[in-house]
């Protein structure tokens, strides 16, 4: 059964939910572009199928994938792939992004077919029952074997919100 992983920035967006101040700050009056900063350490034991929670942003966003990246503390032991987004479109953000031997990777880098919200900006809609979105990065079929552990993977997910959207 795959497992699900959760980073610091979204535990501590956890219940309870309806306190906004839980929320990512957004610049709503301008619709200026505003960023996400989440970090996930390896266990090594992730697999295909298993799904790291990044964030939650709020429904209404539009992700700007060729803004968005993730960089890593090394090599991850083996070749890792992600697909990014939310429950609205799991490789909306990102899909099938390759990330080996370290560095930093932008969301729009992926192969053919290219993340649905790179051609096409969408704004997120809220999971069932919220008023937010979680975004994922779900490790696909064949995404990942014999990874390092220890090793970060630093995400910047980046969105606007609000007018000029």
């Amino acid at each position: 059964m795959p497992n699900t992983y959760n980073t610091t920035l979204y535990t501590s967006q956890q219940t309870p939910r309806a306190a906004g101040a839980r929320a990512l700050a957004a610049n709503t009056a301008t619709g200026t572009l505003s960023t996400a900063h989440c970090s996930y350490t390896l266990l090594g034991t992730e697999a295909a199928g298993d799904t790291i929670n990044l964030a939650i942003l709020p429904a209404g966003a539009t992700p700007v994938p060729g803004l968005s990246k993730v960089a890593l503390s090394g090599d991850p032991g083996a070749t890792l792939v992600l697909d990014i987004g939310t429950a609205q479109d799991l490789d909306g953000w990102a899909d099938g992004i390759v990330l080996s031997n370290g560095g930093t990777v932008f969301f729009d880098s992926g192969t053919s077919p290219v993340a649905a919200w790179v051609t096409t900006p969408t704004p997120l809609v809220p999971d069932t029952n919220s008023a937010n979105a979680v975004v994922t990065a779900t490790i696909p079929a064949s995404g990942a074997s014999s990874l390092t552990a220890s090793t970060v993977l630093y995400f910047t997910l980046a969105y606007k919100v609000g007018a000029g959207v």
